[in-house]
C-alpha cells in the first residue's frame, strides 16, 4: 500500500482526494493547507490528520507521494522540498512559472527525483483515440491543427483566491491556468513547434487582474505544419474545448470528450466518447477533463513497478516553455524560435 499526502486543499485537491479514495493500492495519510479549516474539512472526508503547513505534515508523516495542489508559484519549491526527503511528487500544472523554476525541477529529476505532472487530458479516451488514429496512419499525415478555448471567469475567481491574477504568483492568466492543457495537446498530437508568435490581452477584467484573459497564437509544428489557437476567459460560459486536427485522410474533431472523424467527402463516423462531458469528474468540473483517475492509476502503477513515469518534469515543461515563449513574443512583438 502506497502512502499519499496532499498539500493545498482547494477545488482541484478535491478531485485528487476523490480519485485516491477509489484506489485500492493507495491510502492518504495527511493533507495540509495554510487555511487549516480547509485541510480539516478534507481530512474529515479522508480519515487522516490535517496540518497547517507542508513543513508540519512532512515532520509528522513520510508519504511515498506528495500531491501538490497549491498556487502555481509554490509548485517547484514544494516539489524540491519533497525530493530532498526522497518523496515522489505528483504536481498539478503548471510545474513551474519561469524558466529558472523549470531548470530547478529538471536538475532535481536528473538527480533521481520522481516527478509526475497532471496533464490529465492526455488520458481522455477521445484524446487517446485521436492519437491512435494518427500513429496508425489511419488519419494520414497531419496538415494543420486549430484549437479554441472559450470559458468564463469573473472577478471573484481572482479576488477571492489570494493569488490568482498576478504575474508573481499565478505566472500568467488564461494560458498558464486554463488553456495550458490545450496547448499541451497541440504539441502532443503534432510535435513540438519550431516557431511561435502571438498576442495576449486583458479585455474584461482590466481593473481586477494584471495578467491576460485572452490569447491568440500561431505556431509552426515540425515539417512546417501550421497550428493556430484562441483562448479566452471572457466568454459567457465554459464551453467544451474544440480541437480540429486536419489530416490527409480525415479531420479529427475533439469537442469536450467526444471525437468525431469527418472524411474528405463530408461523411462522418460514429463519435467516440469516453463519458458525458464533465460527469466523470468527482466535482463535475468539465474543464478539467475526465482523465485524473486514469493518470493517477498510471502514475502509481509506475511507482509500484519501479518504472519512470512518462509524464515527468521534462515532458511537463514543454507546454510551460511554449506559453513563456508566447508571453515573450507578445511583449517583444516578434516570432520566437524554439
Amino acid at each position: 500500500m502506497l502512502k499519499a499526502a496532499i498539500v493545498g486543499c482547494g477545488a482541484i485537491a478535491g478531485v485528487h482526494a476523490a480519485s485516491l479514495q477509489n484506489m485500492d493500492n493507495v491510502t492518504v495519510i495527511g493533507c495540509a493547507d495554510i487555511r487549516l479549516e480547509k485541510a480539516e474539512k478534507m481530512a474529515t472526508k479522508l480519515g487522516c490528520p490535517a496540518y497547517a503547513s507542508l513543513e508540519d505534515m512532512l515532520a509528522a508523516q513520510k508519504p511515498d507521494v506528495l500531491h501538490i495542489c497549491t498556487p502555481h508559484y509554490l509548485h517547484v519549491p514544494m516539489a524540491l522540498k519533497a525530493a530532498e526527503l526522497g518523496i515522489a511528487v505528483l504536481s498539478e500544472k503548471p510545474e513551474g512559472i519561469s524558466l529558472e523554476q523549470l531548470d530547478q525541477l529538471a536538475q532535481a529529476e536528473e538527480a533521481g527525483a520522481r516527478i509526475g505532472i497532471c496533464f490529465q487530458n492526455r488520458y481522455n479516451e477521445a484524446v487517446e483515440a485521436a492519437r491512435e488514429h494518427i500513429a496508425s496512419g489511419l488519419a494520414g499525415k497531419i496538415k494543420g491543427i486549430r484549437a479554441f478555448v472559450t470559458w468564463n471567469r469573473q472577478a471573484p475567481y481572482y479576488t477571492n483566491s489570494g493569488w490568482r491574477g498576478t504575474w508573481e504568483t499565478e505566472g500568467g492568466g488564461v494560458m498558464i491556468n486554463q488553456a495550458i492543457h490545450t496547448l499541451d495537446l497541440i504539441q502532443y498530437f503534432g510535435g513540438y513547434p519550431t516557431h511561435i508568435e502571438g498576442k495576449i490581452q486583458n479585455h474584461h477584467l482590466k481593473d481586477v487582474i494584471e495578467v491576460e484573459d485572452t490569447a491568440t497564437i500561431y505556431m509552426r509544428l515540425p515539417d512546417g505544419i501550421p497550428a493556430v489557437m484562441y483562448a479566452t476567459t471572457a466568454f459567457a460560459v465554459d464551453s467544451p474545448v474544440l480541437i480540429d486536427i486536419v489530416c490527409e485522410k480525415m479531420t479529427l474533431r475533439l469537442e469536450g470528450n467526444t471525437l468525431k472523424e469527418t472524411k474528405p467527402d463530408g461523411s462522418a463516423s460514429t463519435p467516440v466518447r469516453s463519458a458525458e462531458y464533465g460527469n466523470e469528474n468527482p466535482d463535475g468540473k468539465c474543464y478539467w477533463g475526465s482523465g485524473h483517475p486514469s493518470l493517477f492509476h498510471d502514475f502509481y502503477k509506475h511507482m509500484e513497478e519501479g518504472k519512470p513515469f512518462p509524464l515527468n518534469a521534462k515532458e511537463g515543461a514543454k507546454a510551460v516553455k511554449l506559453l513563456l515563449a508566447l508571453y515573450e513574443s507578445s511583449k517583444e512583438d516578434k516570432v520566437i524560435e524554439l
